[in-house]
């Protein structure tokens, strides 16, 4: 997968998370969600790596 995509895709994930904050007033929105954004940063430093 291209670099840019996976970029994009952590960077809304991100931003939909907080957006969510102002939308959800669950308790476990938070620790969900964190864990969704971490996930989603680490794939993207994983997976657009180049192994040039």
């Amino acid at each position: 997968m291209d670099n840019r995509v996976l970029l994009f895709l952590a960077i809304a994930v991100t931003i939909m998370y907080g957006v969510g904050f102002t939308a959800i007033d669950w308790s476990a929105y938070a620790s969900v969600g964190a864990g969704v954004v971490t996930v989603a940063w680490v794939a993207y430093g994983m997976l657009g790596r180049d192994e040039h």
